[in-house]
């Protein structure tokens, strides 16, 4: 599963190819889901790869891409960090996003 389209322009093929240099596949594969949907928690990247990874596979590959910059903690409001507040703990979990790129920022 590849971030980018066939139709997409030449520039997002580029750019998808310098990051697989640097990206394991694994993390790929969580950077794709990522930008696949508008946000998420961990318990939804572990849902979306149930049976392919293991839950603390992808947290693992999720937690490089935040230090590599191609996911962040998403934000309610700028500097205010976005939590989603889970049943039946009532545990909150950090929402996460992919980093904008030039092709999707606003």
């Amino acid at each position: 599963m590849t971030p980018t389209r066939r139709y997409d322009p030449v520039t997002s093929h580029e750019a998808e190819a310098s990051i697989a240099d640097r990206i394991t596949l694994i993390q790929q594969d969580v950077l794709a889901y990522a930008r696949s949907v508008h946000e998420f928690i961990d318990l939804d990247l572990a849902a979306h790869f149930t049976g392919t990874y293991g839950p603390s596979t992808v947290r693992t590959r999720r937690i490089e891409l935040v230090r590599l910059g191609l996911i962040r903690q998403a934000d309610w409001l700028p500097g205010v960090p976005k939590y989603r507040t889970m049943p039946p703990s009532n545990r909150r979990h950090i929402v996460w996003q992919a980093t904008p790129t030039e092709e999707t920022a606003p």
